[in-house]
Order: structure tokens, then sequence, then C-alpha cells
């Protein structure tokens, strides 16, 4: 990965270890400053996708990964009719074109018109500007993920379960007090029958 023709580091598909190596190799050695982007990490044809929130992960842990790109946004299909008056979305071969891809114009994470595949959500989960972590039955860590929005801008609803009835819920505010990046808060309790097993 070290091509110094480049003003990034730009890899394709490389497993997250190999990333985390080079990034510790250029933070003790110092030896290459530049930010590491993968052009691509993650395809998003068919059932794939997979790993997104490690990459993430990833991403956030080092300071030299900048981040990659998901290939690609939507389907490249065209809406055609079959024979019986079906709507479908058509790519390579429909049309009697030889040779063709197939469908390997069919690898986004939205179809053609618009309307968002099942990976999207996997894709927004990881990509969430909010991460809260369980510290103990008592305290949640709440990391703002966000570079230029404060906690303040968010709002943070919480509610408490119990074999899926909702037995407390409520609100947080963050004041703009709350400028850094990573704060403690008590998790709320709640009355309900000890014999439910409570979720939050």
């Amino acid at each position: 990965m070290n091509f110094l023709a480049t003003d990034i580091v730009c890899p394709m598909y490389s497993p997250i270890e190999v990333i985390t190596q080079w990034a510790t190799w250029a933070k003790e050695t110092k030896d290459d400053d530049r930010p590491l982007i993968l052009c691509e990490y993650s395809h998003a044809r068919g059932n794939s996708n997979g790993s997104l929130a490690q990459y993430v992960d990833a991403f956030y842990r080092h300071d030299a990964l900048a981040g990659g790109f998901i290939w690609d946004w939507k389907d490249q299909g065209l809406l055609e009719t079959d024979e019986h008056g079906n709507a479908f979305w058509a790519y390579g071969g429909h049309f009697n074109d030889i040779p063709n891809d197939a469908n390997f114009c069919i690898n986004g994470l939205n179809s053609p018109d618009g309307s968002p595949h099942p990976a999207l959500q996997e894709v927004a989960w990881a990509y969430r500007p909010i991460e809260v972590v369980k510290l103990s039955e008592e305290k949640l860590l709440i990391k703002n993920r966000a570079v230029f929005t404060r906690l303040s801008e968010f709002k943070c609803l919480w509610n408490i379960e119990a074999e899926g009835e909702v037995i407390g819920s409520g609100e947080w505010e963050f004041d703009n007090s709350h400028e850094a990046n990573v704060i403690e808060k008590s998790i709320p309790t709640a009355t309900g029958s000890t014999r439910k097993k409570i979720y939050t």
C-alpha cells in the first residue's frame, strides 16, 4: 500500500486487519502521513455488505483511516415489462446484447427508483452519528461521532421495555455545556414486574 505517487493511500477491498496494521505502522514509524481511504471496501450486490460496522469502528479508532466508498449507491436497471405485463428492472442480456455484464449493474444500496435495499439499514447503523455503550447496569457512555454537530442538536428519546411492554420512557436533553464528544448518563429506572426481563 506504500505507493508515494498518490496524495492518499487508496487500497481496494483490503481486510480490516491489513488497514489497521498499516495505520498502526504509520503512527509508530511516521514514515507515511497520508490518510488511507479505501476506494472500495464493500460491494452492495445481492446479500452482501457484511463487516460494515467493523470497518467503520476501525475508521474511528485509527486517525490514519479516513473512511472508504461503497460500490455503489443505486442499481442501474431499466424499467421494462415482460410478456405478462409485469414490470421489472432489466439489465445486461435483456436487450439481446451480447456480450454483456448480466446483473453486474444491479449492485446498489437502492433500487433504480430509489427504494432502499435492506443493506442500506446496515449502512445507516454503521454510520450512526451517536454511539451508545453500556458501561454497567447503571451507566451508559454516549459518544458523539459527528464532527460539526453538538450533542445539544440531537433529540434523544429512550424507553425501557419488559417483555415487549414499554414500562418507562423519556427524553434526554443535552445543553451547550455538553461540548465534549463523550459523556456518561445514568440508565433510567422503571417500575415493573420483577418476573419480567427488562431491556434498556
